[in-house]
């Protein structure tokens, strides 16, 4: 596990970031497990392309969509190489089942309890 990896499961833990579900990033509500990473690395100075899709996520409400590099739901390639992980979703096995950071995230456990995973599972996420 690298430096980057460390400093977002320091981040997951953190308290600072609002959870949501479905996209990396929304607006106004929240990053999923994999958006915090995303965030991290724009803030490290990496050369990624951070926009608001050009749409609204519901008519109600100014909320937008987050993308780095063109993905709104997965990691992008180069956030992916700077963490130094394997799977755009933080594929990993438990005894019981294939899994990934991503679907724990939007089954609802809490950023602390996905740190665990990744430093559990690190083996198997991080190259």
């Amino acid at each position: 596990m690298n430096e980057n990896a460390k400093k977002w499961i320091q981040a997951l833990r953190s308290g600072e970031y609002d959870q949501t579900d479905g996209h990396l990033h929304v607006t106004g509500m929240g990053y999923c497990c994999l958006g915090v990473a995303c965030d991290l690395a724009a803030m490290d100075g990496l050369d990624i392309k951070v926009e608001e899709d050009s749409g609204y996520l519901s008519h109600d409400d100014e909320r937008r969509v987050v993308k780095y590099d063109g993905a709104s739901d997965l990691l992008p390639a180069s956030v992916m190489q700077w963490l130094g992980i394997r799977s755009p979703e933080g594929g990993f096995s438990t005894v019981t089942r294939e899994t990934s950071l991503a679907e724990l995230n939007d089954e609802g456990y809490d950023f602390v309890e996905i740190a665990e995973h990744i430093e559990s599972y690190r083996e198997q996420i991080f190259k």
